[in-house]
């Protein structure tokens, strides 16, 4: 039996969300957040280290797309893009 039958492809999807941290360091600073959805849905961010200011955006809604994956552990994403809603 092998882990990818618990792991369903990656679909380029767009989502909306708020962004929300995760993880911090030990100097409490982020170092990881995923973004809350509508209907409970958390969606973790892969890819910081493309994006590194989503670290900064908490409690900031915007529109990301990106390619998601469904696994038994959740979903995350790999964001290609992203654009900030509202006055931010």
């Amino acid at each position: 039996m092998t882990q990818a039958s618990n792991i369903s492809c990656r679909r380029r999807e767009t989502i909306r969300g708020v962004v929300v941290p995760e993880q911090w360091d030990d100097q409490f600073r982020v170092t990881e957040v995923h973004i809350a959805c509508e209907g409970e849905r958390e969606v973790r961010v892969e890819n910081l280290d493309r994006f590194p200011v989503l670290l900064s955006l908490s409690q900031t809604e915007a529109v990301f797309t990106g390619s998601v994956l469904r696994s038994d552990m959740g979903e995350s994403i790999i964001v290609e893009s992203f654009t900030p809603l509202g006055g931010a």
